[in-house]
């Protein structure tokens, strides 16, 4: 009868392909299947984790799923089945299973703690551990999910420090950190397998590595052994070097391109696909029209198949812009503008936004994923 939908089910999928499937279909849904007439929704709502089997059910005409689904990503093959062998249903249900090292839902906020001296964004300010704490129970309690502490400037310009200073500087950070709250999510801001393996045992959870595994190959390997997931960032040069690396034919293509490298030099070294997140590196190597373009097309790098982080907190991009408005003034006087490209980035799907100010960033945060999920 034709008033009543005929129903074709996928078998259960798991692995990367079920974590590619779950940010395609919680986040990029909203991106690609409405243009196909398509919509997502999980057959039980109250799930917010793939922790147990679920099922998302995709309700349209199968021949435009498949379509979408081999538009980008890696399981191609699932559209290319959609396409070949469910022509005649008129929904799809998905049954996927799987475990994501760290649950996300819509955007989340990171709050940078830089326990560095020569910070760009705070001149030091939170060196001194205690000091580094509170400001890190402050986000926390603010709502932000992820702490993450860094020891060694990446601003433009900086020298690398010594590993076991960088050590020196991050360990006792995240030591007074999980004494005051035990339960905060810590990511380790660093390129060097010996400080995220110091900085684990003292209770990172995660790995923030700007140099997508090209400064330290044995970092992808340390990622694999401790089980920790971990972001893999985009530079050209180094943070010495990189203002002369502004150089791009098409900045959106290079970047997806050197990124998806940077993936399979994770995956080369054992790091997990469902470990794995991706951030393009606003501000590292790239010009201020460079970093507008990606926040526009944020949508191609999430094609990637993972989650995309976004670091746009007090950067010069924002400083060219609005500098001028504040006269002898200091990177804090970017914060605003940081705001709003917190909510430009989960406008355009950001699984992770990293600031400096945690709190104000969770209310732009939240407008930007509600315009998101209404606009879509």
């Amino acid at each position: 009868m034709s008033g009543i939908p005929r129903v074709a089910r996928i078998p259960q999928f798991d692995g990367d392909v079920a974590v590619w499937l779950v940010d395609k279909l919680a986040w990029a849904a909203h991106d690609a299947l409405p243009a196909f007439g398509l919509r997502a929704e999980p057959a039980d709502p109250t799930i917010e984790s793939i922790d147990e089997p679920f099922e998302w059910r995709i309700i349209g005409p199968p021949w435009a799923a498949g379509l979408a689904m081999t538009k980008d990503g890696p399981a191609r093959e699932i559209g290319q089945l959609l396409m070949s062998t469910l022509r005649n249903a008129e929904k799809v249900i998905f049954t996927i299973s799987g475990r994501r090292p760290i649950a996300l839902a819509g955007t989340s906020v990171m709050a940078a703690i830089n326990a560095t001296p020569d910070s760009f964004s705070d001149g030091g300010e939170l060196l001194d551990p205690s000091r580094a704490a509170a400001a890190a129970a402050d986000a926390w309690s603010a709502g932000a999910a992820i702490i993450d502490v860094g020891g060694e400037s990446t601003r433009p310009g900086a020298a690398p420090v010594a590993i076991a200073e960088e050590i020196r500087r991050v360990v006792p950070v995240i030591v007074k950190i999980k004494q005051q709250i035990p339960d905060c999510y810590i990511s380790i801001d660093t390129s060097r397998a010996a400080v995220a393996r110091e900085a684990a045992a003292a209770g990172a959870s995660m790995i923030n590595d700007i140099s997508g595994l090209r400064f330290d190959a044995e970092l992808g390997r340390a990622a694999a052994e401790l089980q920790l997931p971990i972001v893999l960032g985009h530079i050209r040069g180094a943070p010495a070097t990189m203002l002369q690396m502004e150089t791009y034919k098409n900045v959106l293509a290079e970047v997806h391109g050197e990124l998806f490298a940077a993936v399979a030099r994770a995956r080369e070294a054992g790091v997990r696909g469902d470990a794995i997140l991706v951030d393009p590196g606003l501000g590292f190597a790239k010009s201020a029209e460079d970093n507008w373009s990606i926040l526009r097309r944020l949508l191609e790098i999430k094609s990637l198949g993972f989650p995309v982080v976004v670091g746009p907190s007090r950067k010069r991009f924002l400083g060219e812009l609005v500098d001028d408005l504040h006269p002898g003034g200091s990177p804090r006087d970017r914060d605003d503008a940081t705001l709003a490209v917190a909510g430009i980035a989960a406008m355009r799907g950001a699984a992770v936004c990293r600031v400096h100010d945690a709190r104000r960033a969770l209310d732009a945060v939240r407008v930007g994923m509600k315009f998101y999920s209404n606009l879509y």
